[in-house]
């Protein structure tokens, strides 16, 4: 398609009679966005998930989509709803260092009246016009619960909102765009186009015909600010592989560890997921690195959920507590040398 690029991802099995891959999802990035952005593609191990990152190539700024589809039950491509989610929490976790995270694409899932946030969440409620739900419905509250993650659907203009879904069983909602809790006040604006009011947009009647027929799912936007602590005159940073936990000094209280330390959805998806990744793969030695630096991602994480901790800078270091006002860094690179010809000192003692 001409001015944008295309990222896809078909089904991983074909079936035997058939001459190529069918089915899948994909994502189409315009060629503008292209120019801004260093697009990678994180993650297409299993059928019906893409996930792709967006780097900013002039500021730290960056965000991840997700674009899922989960077949309906009783198709001969259902998932198990547990092993697909399960993994779709360990992709968000492994990845959660971006600005923004997204999912988006057709779940096939109906929540009906249910609720995927908290009370101290602090966030508008959803307006609901689907009040049935299905069992990929639950399991898809359950997964928001679990993450703290909330739906757009629902949550911005009543007039821009509608059905998804549109056949001959009725109209539903079973396409969404899901954020973080935290990433909603980023979002400005939410809008549901349905395939009719698509058409008369675009003008597109004479494409109709008894070959192409008019789809029956809702077109799904939104508008969204780019994270307020980006800052457009540092360096770009690629946050692909880069950790979030590099340069602070965090001390834990180690004393005081919970019972539940490392059973969160969390810790738990994402270790099941290194220990597959380690047990059925054939990693070379960057792979492993790559692996081993987000495994530690998801113990500090962890560790920061669970555990006390307090931040020290160089103000709570113990030989900055008092100003010296002849302290200079000549000094410094000497008091250096001293302890480094001490240790030596020691060394050659001991070793005597």
């Amino acid at each position: 398609m001409t001015g944008y690029q295309w990222f896809p991802h078909s089904r991983l099995l074909k079936n035997v009679r058939a001459k190529r891959y069918d089915g899948g999802v994909g994502l189409l990035v315009k060629d503008n966005i292209a120019e801004c952005f260093s697009i990678s593609i994180l993650d297409k191990s299993i059928d019906g998930l893409l996930t792709v990152g967006f780097s900013s190539k002039s500021t730290n700024f960056s965000f991840v989509i997700f674009i899922v589809y989960l077949p309906p039950e009783g198709s001969p491509w259902s998932r198990n709803l547990s092993d697909f989610f399960g993994h779709v929490i360990a992709q968000v976790y492994l990845h959660y260092e971006y600005d923004l995270i997204f999912l988006v694409g057709d779940f096939n899932a109906r929540i009906g009246k249910q609720c995927e946030t908290y009370e101290n969440d602090n966030i508008k409620p959803r307006v609901i016009i689907d009040n049935r739900s299905n069992d990929q419905g639950n399991a898809f509250i359950e997964f928001m619960n679990d993450i703290r993650f909330c739906t757009l659907n629902g949550r911005f203009d009543p007039a821009k909102d509608n059905f998804t879904c549109f056949h001959g069983k009725g109209e539903s909602v079973v396409d969404y765009i899901v954020t973080p809790v935290d990433c909603l006040n980023s979002c400005q604006e939410f809008e549901v186009i349905t395939p009719i009011e698509l058409i008369e947009r675009s003008g597109a009647q004479k494409l109709l015909s008894n070959k192409c027929k008019i789809s029956d799912h809702s077109v799904l936007t939104c508008k969204f600010t780019i994270s307020a602590s980006c800052n457009i005159n540092e360096n770009p940073q690629s946050h692909n592989g880069a950790s979030q936990y590099a340069g602070r000094n965090r001390r834990y209280n180690l004393k005081n560890i919970p019972d539940n330390f490392g059973y969160s959805n969390f810790a738990t998806q994402g270790l099941n997921f290194f220990i597959t990744r380690l047990e059925n793969d054939s990693l070379n030695k960057r792979q492993l690195d790559t692996l081993y630096e987000k495994f530690c991602k998801t113990v500090l994480n962890e560790m920061d959920t669970c555990l006390e901790f307090k931040d020290l800078d160089s103000t709570t270091r113990k030989r900055f507590k008092h100003y010296k006002p002849y302290w200079d860094q000549e000094l410094t690179d000497l008091w250096a040398v001293l302890k480094s010809a001490n240790r030596h000192r020691w060394q050659v003692l001991l070793c005597t």
